[in-house]
Parts: structure tokens; sequence; C-alpha cells
């Protein structure tokens, strides 16, 4: 689900909800007489019982100065799906972005940012476990000129 608000030509806020259930996901053996038929009966009961629900959260806003300087922000909250990952204490991926936008008459230019913070638990075989925490900034530049088809 998605909600926005705009506040007439000065900005808008938008709020996004995303509700997903990765225990809902299913391993099926195929059809095709080529190959052997497999039961997937209990790596199917390990995603039931593993996978949980999660509802992302994405909130984001434009505040536009003077119809030419416009100034953006966000944040994103995503929870594992995985209880495993939730019980070594990563729970959740965060993002946090920003940005300016300039326009002048055809010109626009785009400047953003965007920290990405994920945490993660790697294990190479049964008894190993190395967490993994990453931390990841993107700059992106954009620039855009608006042709007049008359």
């Amino acid at each position: 689900g998605s909600l926005g608000f705009v506040f007439g030509d000065k900005g808008c806020i938008n709020v996004d909800l995303e509700y997903l259930n990765y225990g809902w996901g299913r391993l099926k053996t195929t059809n095709d007489e080529a190959y052997v038929g497999y039961d997937y009966a209990p790596e199917n009961k390990i995603i039931k019982d593993q996978l949980v629900d999660a509802l992302n959260i994405r909130v984001g806003g434009e505040w536009a100065i003077n119809n030419t300087i416009f100034v953006r922000g966000g944040y994103g909250y995503y929870p594992k799906g995985d209880t495993l990952a939730r019980s070594y204490g990563k729970s959740y991926n965060q993002t946090i972005s920003g940005g300016l936008g300039f326009r002048i008459n055809r010109v626009y230019i785009d400047l953003s940012v965007r920290y990405l913070m994920q945490s993660s638990v790697y294990k190479a075989f049964y008894e190993s476990r190395t967490e993994l925490d990453i931390v990841n900034t993107t700059f992106n530049i954009g620039m855009q000129y608006k042709f007049d088809y008359k």
C-alpha cells in the first residue's frame, strides 16, 4: 500500500508499506519426463518453519524551494524474513537517502546519496558463524534536458 500527501506546489510526503510472507514459498518437482521427480516435503517444512512474514516500510519526501531547487529525503526499514537471522540479532536492513534537484529552464540536475546498512550471518558449514555488517554509500548525479516539440 502507498499513501501520499501533496502540499500544493511546495512538496510531498509518501509512505509505502509492503507486506511479504516468505514462508509461503514452496518447491515443486518438475513434470518433465526427462527428469526424476523429487518430494520436496522436508525442504518445504523448513521453509514454512524458518521463514516468516515481514513488513517493509519506506517514507520519503520532497520540498520545493522556489520551484528551482528541490530537497529530497527518505528512509527504508526492511525486516528479515528469516527466523535464524532474527535470532542472531540481525533482524533488519535500513536505507537513508537524500538529494538535491535543480531545475533551470529545461535543464534538470539531480544529486543524490543513498546510505545502505545491511547485516547478515554467513555460515560456511554447520558450526561456523560469521556476522557481517555491510555499509554501502552510493552517490548519483543525473542531468536531463527537456526538448520542446512544437
